[in-house]
């Protein structure tokens, strides 16, 4: 059988997984990822393989070598060879034709219904055991057929470029299948032997290992052998493993393996030499004994296991599962039982065994002794701090217990890579310091060479491996002992009932019974020693949480979810404590050179270590669970918590509440405060923690407390804004009615004002009223207020008689004040009239200033003259309006008015001409490129007209006409040169316009250089040039309007947006209107038509074509856009239905690249709205809108061909609209929707079809509510045509029978009661037959209608008799109508009576509308 060692188990449970590279950019992990699986087409598992005419997926764009196989085949063709090419090809349809799927199943493996290879542990089809093993670590790399370079090498171009190798990888599905998925090969990590891979569905990149991932070039074959031989080997290994782990957890016995004699012999065999006999006190010779008699159980248990085996592999499930490799063959043994021992000599053999071992050297014993020691005092530390180092009593926060334990473990780790290392190495120099050359064991060994190869390095070997099992010791025991503490804290019973209620049990550890013979008799001792115990027993919480409130949700200070993640943190912390410690050999060999200092193999990846994580997660997950029910009862004051203050009191402040409600309100608060105080307690124990309520129980009485405080400021801020409110209206009332009147006019407003101040004020004393009932309140809860309120709620309640007071008081001063302005109006009057007269003797003068050169001073005169002229005016005005009310008559001051109007035209003249000289001055000297053509020719031709008026109006002055005239002069002189002034400023003038202008004219015109000012126009004598500047001129303002156009048109696109507004589905969008980008497309595309068309577009030729380029794109994708929108918004709804999908295989394909390009696009465009960039830039946008519109027009296409081919199958769909079959069709597997809702506008006059319960048609209802029963019962069969087919012939059928009967039978029925039973069509078919026989069977036997006659007025007034009785609606409407058919009848045979009608063959019968029944059959 085979076995395997403790430190080979030891090392295969140290093994560790190879992991992704760490500067890798992505953060998937190298193995099977657990995405939704590639829904690409496949065949066999595998990619269908690529066609000329149709590639595979992203076939098209793939490097040109990707698919190539590996052949053997020289690239140059030799005569009579196959050429490379063509077994290139050969090989590629040899694997194409090949399932990696199929291989990898006949070899058993199957991944679409297990996870063989997945990270979750995977359990075979026929039972056994889950695989916990990574795959990729068996994975056996010598199938491989090219190096990383050459699979690489297979994916770029013919330009060096890297691109991707396409390959098909392992993938979960979402029920955690695996399928072999399409992906590209980016890269590949050959120290982890990972490659880093794209799906070709979601374009999600991840890391794969090799073994899951087969390239396209790849031979299936091997590449299937290759995971299966990796399955194998990991099956093996398992095996082994697991054999190995069932020897080990056999019971041992107890009991002595060996008597005292075999035992002593082994002791002194220990202790043979003098130095180990002289130290023999510092030996653990008990624990040697106790080591070997484990060995040799375990090997009584391992031959027992392998008896078991032998015996019962065909009937116990577990050993029928325990696949072992093949046996080793045994040796026969002899047939005496005796070995031939070849001729040895035993000197050589001792001689041997000194050379081979280096125990020999004294120096060497005491080295290992001296490690031992050091070894010992480490495994004598441990990495937690427990109890009793910690007090278990004294409940703590998580943070504190992770500070006290990392700091215990960083002390511990800085103590092992550090004194340990040293303290060792010290040790081995101190004892094979005096070894010299000649010794087994060298320390001071100068070749690295001979040093490598002496006992001295195996020595080091030893030495490592003790410190290895020394840390692999102390780890566990250290990991197991924290589990254990943490299980124990965390082993409580909590039963949470309410807040205040919380019932821990602590359970009793199980006490064994207890033998009769040893039972105490005594009772007390008996309890005494049970509570001593009980006392030891009980155990405080661990850990100590605070409760809180943040943002209105309860939490604790530390998370529960938190502790698991700290608990276990600081248990992985423990396991790193023993890391990175490096090995002794390059500290004692310290004479050699070594490239990397090795390490200490870490003790991490163990099975043992992974399940007492696992329990520890399990203790501290049920610990939590209480914590989260206690923090579930406090949603009683949910409300409460989450309550926003501020909000609240915004929101109630803003609600309008009234004086009772907000008393209520205060009350109700206060309230929830004493039952917060009630019933949160300030601690409470909820068995490993401890939670603490004091802060959060004081802050939300705190927040009743306020909630009430701030309602009762609301009623204060309330009482206050009425206090102040009502004093400020009082206050603004009393200072209007103290305002002194400054004239009469403000006189005679107050005296009205006084009189409205009682109505004014009548509302403000009922507010006084309302204000004293929000004080009331206010004393009720003893809220203390201000003094500055006290004052005000006083000062109010004082006003009405204050301002009564103050009324009385101005009433008497206004009489005073009235007659001294009446004294003051009179005298103001006087010293106008004296004013007037001075201003018109002033300006009846005005015509003797004519000199021009004090221009500046007569303006600045005329403008004050005029200014005074204009105060006259207002005061005369005002005069006449304070007369009024003086009751006076009005004053005409016409002398005012004439000297106003004789002055006006010294205004104009000597204001224009300070103004015309002015102007001229600074446009003759100012910078020519300052100058603004248009404000100059308006100043020019207002001046010119100001002059031309002024020189008729002074035709009698002649000195003031010549200042007219000649300022006149000036500006006529000063005009012809304006036209080239506005050429020259043309805002469209540029470099070019300036050098074609100086080109024609001859010399240089160029603004700041030949034109600095004015005064070059006239130097350059420009004026004479003018034509010339026009046609510059002109050309340059073309040019200047189609660049502003340009512009224009593209700023007016920057901020142009579509309207793009989710569908029904999220992540889907339509664009909800373009009615103002088209108009904006219109206008610019014909305003851009008219710039191709101008004549001056030569230097804007390109940038307008470009442009209206870009307008025509537009415009074919807003038209396109907007057809797709409206197809696809049609036939969306319609394509949702999966019997139509059904029906309609390629139109729903088409139909679903449609959506595929509808939701991209459309995406895009929400991302982006803005309308140029997204037309303009988005790649293929135009083309992908194309695409759609030819797609929706197939699939519309096949639509109505589909509704055609359904309508010729059956007619009457042609009554029915698209739409509404389409709704038919889309029904066809719920019939009584059909039958129920479309029957009527299929047929007319029937309402519904009734069905059974077994789907059967049993009764067609007209709208009336008319149910005739059918002729047989119809169950809808094949497609919704046949069955409404059939529908229609039963109808048929069933009416002839109705009809047949009630001919049959109405002979039988009296008129009333034939109409009651029958349905209508019935009786109208029937009276009519009767009325065609009657008719016939009097001209027959009479030879004359006019014996019929009264047979029918009888028969006409039998129906009104009816009609005129209680019958039902349904009756009443069928006999309205059979009412009229018979009034036809009646005036049909009196008319054929009295014509003389007398055969059955003559026209005037025959061409009426008759009625028979023959052959089974009506005939009309």
């Amino acid at each position: 059988m085979t076995s395997i060692t403790h430190g080979e188990l030891r090392a295969l449970r140290r093994s560790q997984v190879s992991t992704p590279p760490s500067n890798a950019n992505s953060t998937s992990s190298p193995r099977i990822n657990g995405t939704q699986p590639a829904s690409s087409p496949k065949r066999n598992g595998r990619s269908a393989p690529a066609s000329p005419k149709h590639q595979h997926q992203n076939g098209i764009d793939q490097p040109p070598r990707a698919m190539e196989p590996k052949v053997f085949v020289p690239y140059k063709t030799q005569r009579g060879k196959v050429s490379r090419q063509v077994e290139l090809d050969r090989v590629r349809r040899d694997y194409d034709q090949i399932s990696l799927e199929a291989e990898l199943n006949q070899t058993g493996i199957d991944y679409s219904t297990t996870e063989v290879g997945g990270v979750i542990p995977s359990m075979p089809k026929g039972g056994g055991y889950a695989s916990y093993l990574p795959l990729e670590a068996f994975d056996d790399t010598s199938f491989e057929e090219r190096s990383r370079d050459d699979w690489l090498a297979l994916g770029q171009e013919p330009n060096g470029e890297f691109k991707y190798v396409p390959a098909i990888a392992l993938r979960n599905d979402e029920v955690a299948h695996q399928k072999w998925q399409p992906c590209r090969v980016l890269d590949w990590n050959q120290q982890d032997h990972i490659v880093f891979v794209q799906w070709e569905e979601n374009k999600k990149k991840v890391w794969l290992s090799r073994i899951h991932v087969m390239f396209k070039a790849e031979n299936p074959k091997l590449f299937a052998q290759r995971v299966a031989a990796a399955h194998q080997l990991r099956k093996s290994t398992e095996a082994v493993l697991r054999y190995n782990l069932y020897v080990d957890s056999m019971p041992i016995q107890e009991g002595d393996y060996f008597d005292e004699y075999r035992t002593e012999r082994i002791r002194d065999l220990s202790i043979n030499t003098r130095q180990l006999l002289d130290n023999e006190e510092m030996l653990d010779i008990p624990t040697m004994i106790s080591e070997i008699t484990t060995d040799y159980a375990r090997t009584m248990n391992k031959i027992v296991f392998d008896q078991s085996i032998a015996e019962q592999r065909n009937h116990h499930e577990v050993f029928a599962k325990l696949n072992l490799p093949p046996e080793k063959p045994q040796q026969v043994a002899p047939e005496f039982g005796q070995i031939q021992i070849p001729p040895h000599s035993f000197v050589n053999v001792c001689n041997h065994f000194d050379s081979a071992t280096y125990l020999g050297q004294e120096e060497v014993n005491y080295a290992l002794q001296k490690v031992r020691d050091e070894c010992n005092e480490v495994l004598n530390t441990r990495i937690f701090v427990l109890p009793p180092t910690i007090n278990p009593s004294l409940p703590m926060a998580l943070d504190d217990f992770e500070e006290i334990q990392y700091n215990a473990i960083n002390q511990l780790a800085m103590s092992l890579r550090e004194q340990w290392s040293t303290d060792l190495k010290n040790g081995i120099h101190d004892a094979l310091q005096d070894t010299h050359e000649g010794c087994d064991v060298y320390l001071h060994e100068k070749s690295k060479e001979v040093y490598e190869k002496s006992k001295m390095k195996r020595l080091m070997i030893t030495v490592r491996c003790m410190m290895e099992d020394t840390l692999y010791s102390l780890v566990t025991s250290s990991l197991q002992q924290y589990v254990e503490f943490l299980e124990d804290m965390c082993n409580f019973q909590v039963v949470v009932h309410n807040l205040s209620r919380v019932e821990v049990v602590e359970p009793a550890p199980e006490k064994p019974a207890k033998p009769e013979s040893e039972k105490d008799d005594d009772g007390e001792e008996e309890e005494e020693e049970e509570e001593e115990q009980e006392k030891k027993r009980q155990k405080s919480a661990l850990f100590k949480v605070q409760l809180l409130e943040d943002g209105g949700v309860f939490k604790y200070s530390t998370a529960p979810e938190n502790f698991i993640t700290g608990i276990t943190s600081i248990f992985d912390k423990g396991i790193t404590a023993h890391q990175a410690i490096p090995q002794l050999e390059p500290q004692v060999m310290d004479q050699f050179f070594f490239n990397v200092i090795p390490m200490i193999d870490s003790v991490d990846n163990l099975p043992m270590v992974d399940e007492w994580r696992s329990r520890v997660e399990q203790a501290m997950g049920k610990a939590i669970v209480p914590l989260q029910e206690y923090i579930a009862t406090f949603e009683v004051f949910g409300e409460l918590v989450k309550m926003n203050v501020e909000e609240y009191i915004k929101e109630y402040e803003g609600s309008g509440a009234t004086i009772k409600s907000m008393e209520a309100e205060i009350e109700k608060h206060l309230k929830m405060r004493d039952e917060v105080l009630d019933r949160i307690p300030k601690t409470t124990g909820v068995g490993t923690f401890v939670v603490d309520c004091m802060e959060f129980r004081k802050k939300l009485a705190d927040k009743c407390t306020l909630l009430a405080h701030k309602v009762m400021e609301l009623m204060a801020k309330g009482a206050r804004e009425k206090a102040n409110e009502i004093s400020e209206a009082f206050t603004k009332i009393s200072a209007k009615a103290k305002m002194p009147p400054p004239d009469i006019e403000s006189l005679v407003a107050k005296k009205e004002y006084l009189k409205t101040i009682p109505d004014e004020t009548y509302d403000l004393n009922q507010g006084i009223g309302n204000m004293q009932q929000y004080f009331t309140v206010l004393e009720k809860f003893q809220f203390s207020l201000t003094d500055d309120d006290f004052d005000k709620k006083w000062k109010c309640v004082g006003w009405p008689r204050k301002l009564e007071e103050t009324i009385d008081h101005e009433e008497e001063l206004l009489e005073k004040d009235r007659e001294r302005f009446h004294e003051n109006m009179v005298a103001d009057q006087e010293n106008f009239s004296k004013e007037v007269d001075r201003l018109s003797k002033l300006v009846a003068g005005y015509y003797k200033r004519t000199d021009i050169k004090k221009v500046v001073d007569i303006a600045a005169d005329v403008k004050h003259i005029n200014q005074q002229l204009l105060d006259c005016r207002e005061k005369a005005t005002l005069f006449n309006q304070r007369e009024i009310l003086f009751e006076k008559e009005k004053s005409d001051y016409f002398q005012l008015s004439a000297v106003i109007k004789d002055f006006e035209p010294y205004y104009s003249l000597w204001t224009t001409a300070n103004d015309w000289l002015n102007w001229y001055h600074s446009w003759m000297n100012d910078p020519f490129t300052n100058l603004d053509p248009e404000q100059m020719e308006k100043d020019v031709n207002q001046a010119w007209k100001t002059m031309y008026k002024s020189v008729r109006t002074f035709k009698d002055k002649p000195a003031i006409l010549k200042i007219a005239e000649d300022i006149k002069a000036q500006i006529d002189e000063f005009k012809p040169i304006m036209p080239t002034v506005k050429y020259l400023r043309n805002q469209g003038m540029r470099d070019r316009h300036w050098n074609q202008l100086s080109k024609e004219l001859g010399f240089e015109v160029r603004p700041g250089v030949t034109l600095v000012t004015m005064q070059d126009v006239y130097g350059l004598e420009l004026s004479l040039h003018q034509d010339v500047i026009l046609k510059v001129s002109e050309v340059a303002g073309k040019e200047h309007g189609i660049e502003k156009n340009l512009a224009q048109m593209k700023d007016e696109w920057k901020e142009m947006q579509f309207e793009i507004q989710p569908y029904k589905y999220d992540g889907v969008y339509i664009m909800k209107g373009a009615d103002e980008v088209q108009q904006l497309l219109d206008d610019h595309q014909t305003l851009t038509q008219g710039l191709q068309f101008s004549p001056f577009k030569k230097i804007f030729d390109t940038e307008i074509d470009e442009w209206d380029g870009h307008l025509r794109l537009m415009n074919k994708i807003l038209e396109e856009w907007l057809n797709v929108q409206k197809n696809w918004l049609y036939l969306e709804p319609i394509f949702q239905s999966e019997d139509i999908m059904r029906q309609l295989p390629s139109e729903a394909k088409r139909f679903a690249t449609v959506n595929r390009i509808w939701k991209s696009l459309l995406s895009a465009a929400h991302e982006n709205p803005f309308c140029y960039p997204y037309m303009t830039q988005t790649e293929n946008c135009l083309e992908q809108f194309t695409e759609a519109n030819q797609l929706l027009e197939k699939v519309q296409k096949g639509l109505n061909d589909y509704l055609e081919n359904k309508r010729s199958s059956f007619a009457r769909f042609y009554f029915l609209s698209d739409d509404e079959l389409l709704q038919i069709l889309s029904q066809a597997k719920e019939p009584i929707k059909i039958v129920g809702h479309h029957i009527r506008k299929l047929i007319e006059g029937i309402d519904h079809i009734d069905i059974n319960e077994d789907g059967e048609f049993v009764n067609m209802v007209s709208g009336m509510g008319e149910d005739i029963p059918l002729k047989e019962k119809l169950l809808p069969r094949k497609n919704v045509e046949n069955w409404l087919g059939d529908i229609e012939t039963m109808m048929r059928r069933t009416i002839r029978e109705q009809i047949e009967i009630g001919i049959k039978e109405c002979p039988n029925y009296s008129r009333r009661d034939f109409v009651m039973k029958f349905p209508g069509q019935i009786i109208v078919v029937a009276s009519q037959t009767f009325w065609t026989q009657s008719c016939e069977k009097a001209l027959v036997e009479q030879g004359s209608l006019k014996p019929y006659v009264p047979e029918v007025n009888k028969l006409l007034f039998e129906v009104i008799d009816v009609v005129r009785g209680q019958v039902p609606k349904r009756v009443r409407v069928n006999l309205s109508s059979l009412i009229t058919i018979e009034v036809h009848a009646r005036d049909l045979v009196e008319q054929l009576a009295e014509s003389g009608c007398s055969s059955t063959s003559e026209f005037d019968w025959v061409g009426q509308m008759r009625y028979y029944w023959t052959n089974d059959d009506m005939y009309v």
